[in-house]
């Protein structure tokens, strides 16, 4: 074979044989190629237009119990051997792993899900010209005297991705990627609001940026002449889609990994099939839905990927596992394995969450009052999944009275512990937001809170 750059199948079926030559017992490659396109803009005006096309290989090899990762993104045919034969020599002398137990083994049926792939997206990759217009266009209309873009961020990509081990998985998946996000703030002479942020994302259809800044916009206004209330210590908040899942993925989502479990840190690890939230609480996994972030037909070690429920009713039915961890725990994969990259080895994440909507209208919620909307719950990431405390700043949020009347609070602080919380008053809505790797209701809990 002559020294070339090979294209992503040859160059993983290559590192697969020669890895395989060297008599190396378990082999696992991954092959990652990202053509990536970002558009910056603030103030009326286009920042940066960026594109990056990066490919690359990565790499784990399993000799007698002996584990050892590495990765390159040279991808010529002596390089490729090369990295691979420097790679064995660091496996020999590699510590052994005594809780590995092999790569996943080729089972179960792939389904690719629908709609993951745009040719519109993969062509404006090519030709953006119209879409940075559009978006110039779009922030220099709504720049005003009280409203300012302080920054829009729009990022379309289009990745194949390559996993193939030594059990007989050799599995492909073309994917294409939209997102957006604004950063927004509103000014009245010496009234300011609160940052207010909007972030779309599909596989299969590029966000609109004039609908996600008249939204921006409303709620920006909305906040404006902030209001000094007296509020008592604990009290009614309603969390928008975005600002629950802030909350969820810091505490529920972290404590429903596999790597929690093993760990021994999950407060949940002894209470499958149990009751852990209230019935109103039904959590899914979907990997298979249309057009979504999250969509993909296998993970990051090759196991097929399922929707699956995780909590139903309120009622915990499994933890999210990769081959590494389920094995360890005595569980299969649930194909929940993910990379960063092909820099990165596999750890375990969510794919698109979707938590089933309720009976109540959250026009209901708000015209009875006595309640505050809370758009997002900024540094909540200092939440302890451990045991479910957390606090933040939900940023802006607006008391409605009874009748539906509003007043703006501002930021306010919010505090409690989620797993009590929600059990003790949990009101989930009809109404919800299906966009990026969400859908999800607006949910109602009580909370510590204070007036920033």
């Amino acid at each position: 074979m002559s020294d070339r750059e090979l294209n992503l199948l040859d160059a993983v079926e290559l590192a697969l044989k020669h890895s395989s030559r060297l008599g190396i017992s378990g082999v696992e490659v991954y092959g990652t190629r990202y053509k990536r396109l970002t558009i910056n803009a603030s103030q009326g005006e286009i920042k940066s237009v960026l594109f990056n096309d990066e490919k690359g290989l990565a790499l784990r090899l399993n000799l007698n119990g002996r584990v050892v990762f590495s990765y390159t993104n040279s991808l010529d045919t002596s390089s490729i051997r090369s990295f691979i034969e420097n790679t064995y020599k660091v496996l020999r002398s590699s510590p052994v792993d005594p809780l590995f137990k092999g790569f996943y083994e080729l089972s179960g049926e792939y389904v690719s899900p629908p709609e993951i792939y745009s040719p519109v997206i993969s062509q404006r990759l090519s030709d953006p010209a119209d879409l940075v217009e559009n978006i110039r266009s779009v922030v220099s209309e709504f720049e005003s005297s009280n409203f300012r873009v302080t920054w829009l961020n729009a990022g379309l990509g289009e990745a194949r991705q390559v996993i193939a081990n030594s059990e007989g998985v050799f599995k492909e998946a073309s994917t294409t990627f939209a997102r957006m996000f604004v950063d927004t703030i509103a000014a009245d002479g010496v009234n300011r609001s609160p940052s207010v942020y909007e972030a779309d994302g599909w596989r299969n259809r590029i966000p609109d940026p004039w609908k996600m800044l008249e939204k921006a916009r409303g709620k920006a206004l909305k906040s404006l002449r902030r209001e000094k209330v007296s509020l008592p210590t604990e009290y009614n908040i309603i969390l928008t889609p975005e600002g629950f899942m802030e909350l969820f993925n810091a505490t529920y989502g972290e404590a429903l990994l596999g790597i929690s479990y093993v760990n021994k840190s999950s407060p949940f690890k002894e209470r499958l099939g149990e009751q852990i939230a209230p019935e109103c609480f039904t959590v899914i996994d979907d990997p298979q839905a249309p057009g979504k972030m999250g969509s993909i037909p296998f993970d990051g070690e090759g196991a097929p990927t399922y929707t699956k429920t995780v909590i139903e009713n309120g009622v915990l039915k499994t933890f999210l596992f990769n081959h590494y961890y389920g094995q360890i725990a005595g569980f299969q994969s649930t194909g929940n394995a993910s990379r960063a990259g092909y820099t990165s080895p596999p750890g375990i994440s969510w794919s698109n969450v979707h938590i089933e909507p309720g009976d109540v209208r959250l026009e209901e919620l708000l015209e009875e009052g006595n309640v505050i909307l809370v758009e997002r719950i900024q540094g909540v990431f200092n939440a302890r999944f451990q045991t479910g405390d957390y606090g933040g700043a939900g940023t802006p949020s607006w008391l409605y009275l009874k009748g539906g009347r509003v007043k703006s609070l501002g930021s306010i602080s919010v505090s409690g512990n989620i797993y009590h919380d929600i059990k003790e008053n949990c009101i989930v809505t009809r109404d919800v937001e299906d966009k990026g790797s969400l859908r999800a209701p607006y949910i109602l809990i009580r909370a510590k809170v204070h007036q920033i």
